[in-house]
C-alpha cells in the first residue's frame, strides 16, 4: 500500500510520527495523522478543506485539545498503528480505488478518517459540519482539473544511443504539443512511455511497477522487433516506421 503513497501521503505520515513522539505517544493514530497532514504546506487533502472554508488553524487546535499528551519521552523510530489508524489507512485504500486513482494521497487519507467515523480526528472534522460526500465531489473536482493541466511521463530507454533520433524528435514535439511533462522523482505519472527494454533489469522491474498500478505504458518497439509477450497484454504497441509521430500520438491519448 505505501508504495503507492504521493508524496504529500509520505510526508503526513513523516509528520505523524513525529506528532505522535511530540504527544509522547507510543502509538500513531487517527488524530496523529490528522495533525500531520495539517502540517504540510500543500497536497489535495489540505486544499480540499480550505475549499470547504475550514479553518485549518483552529481544527489542529481542537484535535489537540482532545488529546492527552503521555508522560513518556518518546526515542525517534517507527511506531505501530493503533487499530483505528490502521482502519483509516484501508478505507483511504478503498476510497482510492473507488474513485479509479492509481496512487493513495493525502485527500485519500481524508476519506479514511472521515469515514472511521469514531476517532478524534473524524469527530472534529464533523464538527466542521463537513460532509462525506462534499469531501468526495471537491476531491473529483480538484482532481480533474489538475489532470487537465498538468499530465505526466517517465521514459525508459528514450535517451538511450540505440533508440533512433527522429523517433526521440517525434515523440519531444507530440509531448510539447499536448503539454505533457516529465514527472517528479518520487511521484507517480500518467503514463509511462518505454523503449523495449532487452536485459536491463532496472528497466522490467519499472515495467513491472507500471502494470502493478495500473498506469498506462507505450512500449516503443522497432519496426521489425517483437514485443516482449509479457509485456504486450498491458501496454499500447508503437513500432518505429515510418508513420510513428501519428502512431504515438493515437496511443498516448488512446
Amino acid at each position: 500500500m505505501f508504495d503507492r503513497f504521493t508524496d504529500h501521503a509520505r510526508k503526513t505520515m513523516g509528520h505523524a510520527r513525529r506528532e505522535a513522539q511530540r504527544l509522547r505517544h507510543d502509538y500513531i493514530g487517527d488524530e496523529h495523522m490528522l495533525l500531520g497532514m495539517l502540517q504540510l504546506d500543500g497536497g489535495t487533502g489540505l486544499d480540499v478543506l480550505r475549499n470547504l472554508d475550514v479553518d485549518i488553524e483552529a481544527l489542529r487546535e481542537r484535535v489537540e485539545g482532545q488529546v492527552t499528551p503521555g508522560t513518556t519521552i518518546i526515542r525517534p523510530g517507527q511506531l505501530p498503528f493503533t487499530p483505528r489508524g490502521k482502519l483509516v489507512l484501508e478505507l483511504g485504500y478503498e476510497e482510492a480505488v473507488a474513485l479509479g486513482h492509481n496512487y493513495i494521497g493525502t485527500e485519500h487519507l481524508l476519506l479514511g478518517i472521515l469515514r472511521e467515523a469514531s476517532g478524534i480526528a473524524a469527530q472534529e472534522l464533523r464538527a466542521t459540519r463537513l460532509r462525506l460526500q462534499d469531501v468526495r465531489e471537491e476531491i473529483l473536482e480538484l482532481v480533474d482539473e489538475r489532470s487537465a493541466e498538468v499530465a505526466t511521463f517517465r521514459a525508459i530507454g528514450l535517451e538511450d544511443e540505440a533508440f533512433p533520433r527522429n523517433a526521440r524528435t517525434a515523440v519531444s514535439e507530440v509531448l510539447a504539443e499536448a503539454g505533457i511533462t516529465r514527472a517528479q522523482t518520487g511521484s507517480w505519472p500518467h503514463v509511462f512511455l518505454v523503449f523495449q527494454p532487452g536485459q536491463d533489469i532496472e528497466r522490467w522491474f519499472a515495467l513491472g511497477a507500471a502494470t502493478a498500478v495500473a498506469i498506462p505504458l507505450i512500449l516503443i518497439v522497432e519496426d521489425r522487433e517483437d514485443p516482449h509477450p509479457l509485456l504486450q497484454p498491458h501496454a499500447r504497441i508503437v513500432r518505429i516506421d515510418e508513420n510513428f509521430k501519428e502512431s504515438f500520438r493515437r496511443a498516448l491519448f488512446g
